[in-house]
């Protein structure tokens, strides 16, 4: 960090030659230079900035040697961020969120929690970032549950899991119909849609029902995971948004109609189908439009990998056709969470466990919190590379679980003694070989965490 630190300054071609060095308490650089006027000019160049002051800086013959105690570090990074980390650059990461009537299960972990952590760190270099959910309100899924409701008119009284089942019933329904059958299936559906834009009365109420179930439930899963949603969007939010822009794509020629009447972009994107109702691809187009006009100047889509095509012909229609301004966009495609038996985890699948019964079921299994569990969550998350596929293996969470545990267990038995005494922890008598031990343990552990968060800023920055 010192290195990088010390590369910002002016003359800064003087010292990149530094070689890092780490001791038990300080952290430590130091040059030999041996042609004297090239080493009163470095001496020299130190001296006018802010770094002489901040470090210890030690002239030795023709040594200059830099080191900062470690803790004084906070001092650096603090110094660090408020210097070079660029003001007023506004984010929008969008992290999490399912179509209306799925709960969230354990395949949807990898996003949210590397969601939380970008966020976190990007808040910590003190840009400003929101993030929004953007949920699955306009799609096949919407026109199922407008279609119950008007038959049975009581979806107000029915929970997330009997939602979810009535989903997952219907899906499997048109997956195993003959072609004739799925397709009046689709089409009643899809009529349903233009029901919901046009605001007639079971359409527009189903919707609003599922909207405020969905907020209802996903305020629980924040509270659980400690995250945090600015907006509670939905792909029907940006219906204006897409009848504004679509005459005008048709007008200026980045977009045509086909023989079966729907609308294609120029890079052959299919927006709408053959009765004008729109796509997933349509939304994503009117969403980005939209968090440009706010003046986003990035967004970040953290979504499984399968979606990168999806997501590569979206950036190369909007940059292609120069609709993007100055707002840039970047999918972090993150690998599958699989089960023992190397089959993803999928929302349509009768066995998947909701994320709050999960963390519940351990919580009650291992006699702990339930914020306990789901920091040993973001352990076992952290340790994979956000593009690497992996097994849900509950053996290894257990593992991480009990270390968890272990570490609270400590952390309080440290905690205790300190509080005993009114000495400094570095000369307190209460602290015993054994509690040393176990200090030295945490922040080998928290250097390990910084590791795999600088990982994480790669991603940040790219």
């Amino acid at each position: 960090m010192l290195k990088k630190l010390l590369s910002h300054f002016e003359y800064s071609s003087n010292i990149t030659d530094f070689t890092l060095s780490k001791y038990r308490n300080f952290i430590y650089q130091s040059v030999y230079i041996s042609e004297k006027e090239k080493y009163n000019k470095i001496l020299n160049s130190l001296e006018n900035t802010i770094i002489y002051t901040t470090f210890n800086i030690d002239k030795d013959k023709n040594f200059i040697n830099i080191s900062i105690n470690y803790n004084k570090i906070d001092l650096i990074v603090e110094f660090y961020k408020k210097k070079y980390v660029p003001k007023h650059i506004k984010i929008i990461i969008d992290y999490i969120g399912t179509n209306y009537g799925k709960t969230v299960h354990q395949g949807h972990l990898r996003n949210i929690l590397f969601g939380k952590l970008l966020r976190k760190i990007l808040q910590y270099y003190n840009y400003e970032v929101f993030t929004d959910s953007h949920y699955g309100d306009y799609g096949i899924n919407m026109g199922i549950f407008i279609t119950y409701n008007r038959k049975y008119n009581n979806i107000s009284s029915l929970n997330i899991k009997e939602l979810e089942q009535i989903y997952k019933e219907n899906m499997y329904k048109i997956e195993n119909v003959t072609k004739e059958e799925k397709i009046k299936l689709n089409t009643q559906y899809t009529q349903e849609l233009k029901k919901l834009e046009q605001k007639e009365k079971i359409a527009i109420t189903t919707y609003n029902i599922l909207k405020n179930k969905n907020k209802q439930y996903f305020q629980h899963i924040i509270e659980l995971l400690e995250i945090k949603i600015d907006y509670f969007n939905g792909e029907y939010d940006y219906i204006d948004t897409i009848k504004k822009i679509l005459p005008l794509y048709l007008e200026n020629g980045i977009c045509s109609k086909d023989d079966s009447g729907r609308i294609i972009t120029n890079n052959n994107i299919v927006l709408t189908r053959t009765d004008g109702t729109f796509l997933y691809s349509t939304t994503d187009i009117a969403t980005f439009i939209d968090r440009k006009e706010k003046e986003y100047d990035y967004i970040f889509y953290i979504v499984d990998k399968r979606q990168s095509l999806h997501f590569d012909l979206i950036y190369e229609f909007l940059y292609k056709n120069q609709l993007s301004g100055k707002t840039k966009f970047k999918h972090l495609g993150v690998g599958f969470v699989h089960k023992s038996k190397n089959q993803i985890f999928k929302s349509r699948n009768d066995n998947n466990i909701c994320i709050t019964e999960f963390i519940e079921k351990k919580a009650s299994q291992f006699n702990t919190s339930k914020k306990n569990i789901v920091f040993a969550l973001t352990l076992y998350e952290i340790q994979h590379n956000i593009e690497t596929d992996y097994v849900i293996n509950e053996n290894s969470i257990d593992q991480h679980i009990i270390h968890v545990i272990n570490l609270c267990n400590k952390m309080h038995d440290i905690n205790y003694k300190y509080k005993c005494c009114n000495h400094n922890i570095k000369v307190c008598n209460c602290i015993t070989y054994r509690e040393t031990t176990i200090i030295d343990e945490i922040c080998r552990m928290y250097e390990k965490l910084i590791t795999v968060i600088n990982k994480l800023n790669i991603h940040v920055m790219y």
